[in-house]
């Protein structure tokens, strides 16, 4: 126990000192970064404490080889995509505009949410997911990534529950995970998701399971380390910011309704998540597009529901138009549960 707690208070002291010097690096660059975005390690490790000189010298050498990974990473040219994963990509959507949706609609929301290819949406789509602030259900995140592994999870089940099935299933959902990120570009709120990921199957296979918070700070840390100009990008900051209130203010809010389970619990803690999330995003939000989503509670227990239905249907339905032989009935279930998303957008977004 004790050296899991020196193992956590290290990776915190780490990131408190290196991820300022990556914000430090981006305003040199010119880049005006958010002083939010390691907010996650802040409360979990404020009584960390620069006592001594060993302290206070290792801080700075962390700052300062986080300023010059930024400083660095601003000069270097991202890596381009490999060029099998882009095939792959245009593979899959290729075998998604093959699905014989009854409404062109259908077909471009799912490709959307699969691949992150908005190209075939059209204005009036795009204009209800704004207006009802449902655009994060368009982007590519840890929304999307989560729903896979867990129903990638919940597939690998029948592999069994002995120790070695168990590490079997974790190495599958994770290499399945890792694909899916690569294949559909590797954006900084996914590379999130998927090391969030990691880490947790990997503290769970070494059995030492960690906070959300520690495996936060963990994953903010490695990818400033892997990719010095990630916190430039909008998606880093609010998908670390979302996570970050999720870990802090959920509990606490979750704690307030009475013990029990039922619907109205199931509604109470996606409440709680959602104004978790705002509370965190809500003014990085503001700073970037200079809006408020004023109805961010109805449309996320509105389309959330739904969602947890579309993703398992859309990758059902893509899964088996990939052989050839879509079953009818499937494509029509997943063409309902995007109707079904539509028509609660279109009238949140009238409101």
């Amino acid at each position: 126990m004790k050296s899991d707690s020196f193992a956590a208070q290290a990776m915190g002291f780490a990131t408190l000192c290196f991820i300022p010097g990556i914000l430090a690096g981006r305003l040199m660059a010119g880049t005006v970064p958010t002083l939010s975005a390691p907010a996650a390690a802040l409360p979990a490790f404020a009584g960390l404490a620069l006592r001594r000189k060993k302290e206070l010298a290792l801080g700075l050498m962390l700052f300062s080889a986080g300023l010059f990974s930024a400083i660095r990473g601003n000069i270097c040219c991202p890596a381009p995509t490999p060029a099998f994963a882009r095939e792959c990509c245009s593979r899959l959507c290729a075998c998604i505009d093959s699905i014989p949706f009854g409404d062109c609609r259908s077909g471009a929301l799912v490709k959307a949410m699969l691949t992150g290819d908005r190209s075939s949406l059209d204005s009036e789509t795009l204009g209800i997911f704004r207006k009802s602030g449902a655009s994060h259900l368009l982007a590519l995140s840890g929304l999307h990534l989560g729903m896979i592994y867990m129903l990638l999870s919940k597939l690998l089940l029948p592999l069994g529950m002995s120790p070695a099935s168990r590490v079997a299933r974790s190495l599958t959902a994770v290499a399945a995970s890792a694909f899916y990120v690569l294949v559909t570009g590797a954006s900084p709120s996914l590379v999130r998701a998927f090391l969030f990921i990691l880490i947790r199957e990997a503290s769970a296979i070494l059995h030492r399971p960690q906070p959300p918070l520690h495996c936060l700070c963990t994953a903010l840390l490695l990818q400033c380390v892997m990719n010095p100009a990630a916190p430039g990008d909008a998606g880093f900051r609010l998908s670390y910011l979302a996570v970050a209130g999720i870990c802090l203010i959920h509990p606490g809010l979750s704690a307030l309704y009475p013990s029990g389970k039922g619907p109205l619990k199931k509604m109470w803690d996606l409440a709680s998540l959602s104004i978790s999330c705002q509370c965190f995003t809500a003014l990085e939000a503001w700073r970037l597009f200079r809006s408020f989503p004023a109805y961010f509670l109805i449309t996320n227990l509105m389309a959330l529901p739904i969602m947890t239905l579309l993703m398992p249907a859309a990758i059902a339905t893509t899964a088996f138009a990939a052989t050839g032989h879509c079953p009818s009935i499937l494509v029509s279930c997943c063409e309902a549960c995007c109707r079904m998303l539509l028509t609660v957008l279109e009238v949140v977004s009238a409101l």
